[in-house]
């Protein structure tokens, strides 16, 4: 503070009347100024709300009774498709390989293609289907990806590995 004021408070008091003085100059120049208009509702809102409520209701039953809507809907086709020719597949499918590489798909002895053939009639149908693999411990890791690699191909992707228990 300058040397024009003996202490803080004085300042501080000098300050907030200025204020004072500057707050009521303001009040005055817009005392002048046209105020908005109010919005006063003459239908109190709950009231408009029930009766909208009410409205909608009487026109479903109305339309319910009667079997008909109040304005006409078009409906386009709705495009069927036919139930599948095989069956829905419910248990998962076990695919076993061999000491020596060799494939069977539910207990059926086949080969890579073979095996790829009916993974994908099963993949067309339920592509959910849930596949395991039980692989011997000798088979090479690439011969169990080149068999996943077939499965996901085919269009069946929940593919889980089988391990023995120690």
């Amino acid at each position: 503070m300058s040397g024009t004021y003996r202490d803080e408070r004085e300042a501080i008091a000098h300050e907030n009347e200025t204020l004072r003085r500057e707050n009521a100059a303001l009040k005055a120049a817009l005392s002048g100024l046209p105020q908005p208009a109010k919005l006063q509702s003459k239908v109190p809102l709950i009231a408009l709300l029930a009766g909208l409520i009410t409205a909608v209701t009487v026109a479903g039953a109305v339309a319910f009774l009667t079997g008909r809507s109040a304005a006409p809907v078009e409906v386009s086709a709705v495009a069927t498709h036919a139930l599948p020719a095989h069956p829905v597949r419910v248990s998962p499918v076990l695919v076993t390989i061999a000491r020596d590489g060799a494939l069977q798909f539910d207990g059926a002895q086949v080969s890579l293609p073979e095996l790829q053939a009916r993974a994908a009639m099963i993949g067309q149908t339920t592509p959910d289907t849930h596949v395991r693999i039980a692989a011997d411990s000798a088979v090479p890791h690439a011969r169990v990806v080149e068999v996943m690699d077939a499965l996901r191909t085919a269009g069946l992707s929940r593919i889980a590995i089988l391990v023995a228990q120690q």
